[in-house]
Formats: structure tokens, sequence, C-alpha cells
């Protein structure tokens, strides 16, 4: 015995309007039309098409902030401020990088653009000692870690950046050479190492006191003009 046919149920369109959820679009229409239950449904599809258009569009403005963007839109915003990116640089760095860019445009050549070019890097402080007359100690220049008494051929030209870090071996020195060629004026002849910092809290010392956790544990730093870590 073959199964009976069932019967069609006419089902209301006021009805069938209610499965939907409203379209927000419904509130740009005269009222006259936001009652048609079909218009009602048509007007879905347009939403569902445009809808992600209008969340992309809003929330633009993230996409150029560089500490939030998402990271396939970083080369996008590196060529904003003429820069190539390097893939050898860390995520962090780079994002450093484009936030820092126009301020290193604008001292670069100085010691405060490459300090600056340098922590972007790093993520350290670097010291960078220019050439000066005398025996100096200071804040730039401390006895044992980035100065020693040896004797020394003045060359006002020469500059020293030394980077302290905990750990060295994460920085790469071809790197570091790489942004002080790209930053230090043509004449200036440049030596630069990385060290290892002292301790867990050497970043908030002044660079003496890193030197007094060097000899209080032994270590020695590298003699001056060493270029290496």
């Amino acid at each position: 015995m073959s199964p009976q046919p069932v019967p069609a149920v006419a089902i209301p369109l006021d009805v069938v309007g209610s499965r939907y959820p409203e379209s927000v679009y419904l509130s740009y229409l005269p009222a006259v039309y936001r009652e048609d239950p079909f218009l009602r449904r048509f007007i879905l599809i347009f939403e569902s098409i445009l809808a992600p258009l209008e969340r992309m569009v809003d929330t633009l403005p993230l996409y150029t902030e560089p500490d939030i963007a998402p990271r396939d839109f970083l080369p996008w915003l590196a060529h904003w401020v003429a820069l190539s990116l390097d893939s050898a640089w860390p995520e962090e760095s780079q994002r450093a990088l484009i936030a820092n860019a126009v301020e290193i445009y604008r001292w670069r050549g100085t010691r405060r653009g490459l300090a600056l070019h340098i922590k972007c890097y790093t993520g350290l402080e670097p010291i960078i000692q220019e050439y000066g007359e005398g025996f100096v100690l200071g804040r730039n220049a401390a006895l044992g870690y980035t100065t020693n008494l040896v004797s020394a051929t003045p060359d006002p030209l020469l500059f020293v950046v030394t980077v302290p870090a905990k750990n060295p071996d994460t920085i790469d020195l071809q790197v570091l050479r790489t942004i002080i060629d790209e930053d230090k004026p043509a004449h200036a002849t440049y030596r630069v190492r990385v060290v290892r910092s002292a301790g867990p809290r050497d970043d908030d010392r002044p660079p003496h006191a890193t030197h007094r956790a060097h000899a209080a544990r032994g270590d020695r730093p590298n003699a001056p003009g060493q270029v290496g870590r």
C-alpha cells in the first residue's frame, strides 16, 4: 500500500516572515514598506552581502595602527613610511620600527635617532659613546663596562655602540651593523658590541651600577674596540 501524500498547508506570509531576523536596513525605509513580509526577507539578502563590508570600513582605522594591525598588513603599513621590512626581525620589532619610522628619519645621523632605531630592533636602550677629550665617566661611559684604562689613538670620527642584553645570543650583530650603516654620518666610523648584562634588573640600573654588578661577579667586559659579543 503506497503512502498517502501529505496535503499542502498554506502558511501565512506574516508567519514565514517571523522566522527570519529583522534587517537593520528596515529603519531606512518608509514605514509603509516595513510591514511587507516579503520585503523584510528580501532586504536580508543585501544585508548579508553589505554588512561584512560595512564592518571592515568601520574597523579600518585599526588596520593603520602598527601595534594592533593584522600581521599581514605590516608590509602595507611599512610602505606608507618608506620602509622595507626585514623578515629576520621579530614581529614586535617590526611593529616598533613602523611606529617610530618618522621619528627615526627626523633624527637620522644623530645619537638620538640611532639609539631609537636600535631600541626598535632589540627592545633595549643602547649606550652610544662619542669621542670626547680627556677621561670622562658618566651615564654613557662607565669604567670597566664601556670604558677601560688603556692607551688609544684619539679618533674624533669614531663612536662606540654597546648593547647590554640578558641574552646576547638573541641579538644578531649583523642586523645591528646594518642599522648603524644606514643611520650614521657617512664620514663617521664605529665599533659595535653586545655584552651580557649583569642581572635581571640591569635595564633599571645606570651604567656605573651595572659595572659594579660585573665586578662583584668577576665578569670581564670586552676590551674597547673589540667588535663582537
